[in-house]
């Protein structure tokens, strides 16, 4: 037998605390409470008169929970026939509820000339309902799914942006890194080319030591040991190559000075000294020969 036993809205408890109900609120607890006694009966709540401190006697038990409308309804099973023929000769007309304060129902208590602190119930009478929305257990964990698999997705969905703002960083750092290498102040380590593809290097390697749950700072990672082969080489390009190379074809052309040289030999070797300098590339036979002739 279906009974109004409580509505959303703004109510007063008996400790003169007030709170707003929505209509979600009435869903939760009817929710809540038909999943929690299916899996312990014992939880059911007792139909009492009045509200007792110890819950009891019990005329009766409230089976399940269900809404219509804005009104949270329960459905009594086991009712005790004095308590039946009571509330047919009128001895008890309203209701009223205890929640704990997990808003699990307590019981559900009627009222004889005690004044409901819900208003705009309708009158008890045992009766069957009509456009009745119960929450079995199956409704329940249809709803609890729906809702975990949201938070899921969700999750999933930030997990993944994280995922992507810490990747971008990553790539940043490790391209900050080989821009260091090719800016080397000793001469290039890398080429701009070669420091795209380490960038590539680095970041595989990372997904490597992700993959086995190795930490970006250890030095037995991936990542380190690719670092430390690299900063291992030597400049591809000295910068000492471009130094300016010493004149010495003074050197050169004075190197038979003070020696017993014939002047027709002198002379040759001072036009092949001064080839040379017109032509870096000519070595010195090479320019004696084109001297002489």
């Amino acid at each position: 037998m279906w009974i109004e036993i409580f509505k959303s809205g703004k109510h007063t408890d008996s400790n003169g605390r007030s709170q707003e109900y929505s209509a979600e609120d009435i869903v939760r607890i009817a929710d809540n409470y038909n999943s929690r006694i299916l899996d312990n009966p014992s939880l059911k709540a007792p139909v009492v008169k009045g509200h007792p401190q110890s819950n009891e006697p019990a005329f009766g038990w409230v089976e399940r929970l269900g809404r219509r409308g804005n009104k949270l309804i329960a459905d009594l099973k086991e009712l005790h026939p004095d308590i039946i023929d009571q509330v047919k000769k009128g001895m008890y007309r309203k209701v009223s509820i205890s929640l704990y304060a997990d808003q699990m129902l307590r019981h559900v208590g009627l009222l004889g000339a005690g004044i409901p602190a819900v208003k705009g119930l309708a009158d008890v009478k045992f009766e069957e309902m009509e456009n009745i929305v119960q929450f079995e257990f199956e409704d329940a964990q249809s709803y609890e799914q729906s809702e975990y698999s949201d938070v899921v997705d969700e999750n999933e969905k930030l997990k993944a942006e994280l995922e992507t703002i810490r990747k971008e960083t990553r790539l940043k750092e490790f391209r900050e890194y080989t821009n260091k290498l090719i800016d080397d102040e000793n001469g290039p380590i890398i080429t701009p080319v070669q420091g795209s593809l380490l960038v590539d290097i680095l970041e595989m390697a990372f997904d490597r030591d992700n993959s086995l749950g190795l930490d970006f700072e250890e030095i037995t990672s991936s990542v380190s040991r690719v670092r430390e082969f690299i900063e291992s080489l030597q400049p591809v390009i000295s910068l000492s190559e471009f130094a300016k190379k010493t004149d010495n074809s003074f050197e050169r052309k004075n190197k038979f000075i003070g020696r017993n040289t014939s002047p027709e030999r002198l002379k040759l070797h001072e036009m092949a000294v001064d080839l040379q300098n017109q032509n870096p590339g000519l070595s010195y036979e090479e320019a004696v020969i084109k001297a002489s002739k």
